[in-house]
């Protein structure tokens, strides 16, 4: 699990970004690092959730596999996207930075998490 969290720092290290938590698809937190007093086991239940009502819209309207959703708040980002069938990234996000960098390394760190988990 060591490798879980130094990919999670590394996250936390983009400039930006105060959370990433992976969290499984029934809402346990697997591992988090977070740089606000923020509830990493709030956000997990609520984020699996979330992730589920996402992945119905894009069934609904044939869109095909989730692969990031990005919601916008007035003083957050927040950033889910799914590791495979068994987990969730979720980043938090300060607005007004470069959205499109630290989009990418969501993705990208999403799929380096495949191969630890």
């Amino acid at each position: 699990m060591a490798k879980l969290i130094g990919l999670l720092e590394r996250m936390r290290e983009i400039e930006g970004v105060q959370t990433a938590i992976v969290v499984s698809r029934d809402g346990f937190i697997l591992d988090a690092a977070l740089s606000t007093n923020q509830d990493a086991e709030a956000i997990g239940a609520i984020v699996s959730t979330g992730l589920g009502a996402s992945e119905s819209i894009g069934n609904e309207i044939n869109a095909g596999n989730l692969t990031l959703s990005m919601i916008e708040y007035k003083k957050s980002i927040v950033f889910i996207a799914p590791v495979g069938d068994e987990a969730i990234l979720t980043v938090t996000a300060i607005p007004n930075h470069n959205l499109g960098i630290i989009r990418y390394h969501v993705k990208k760190t999403s799929k380096e998490l495949l191969e630890v988990l």
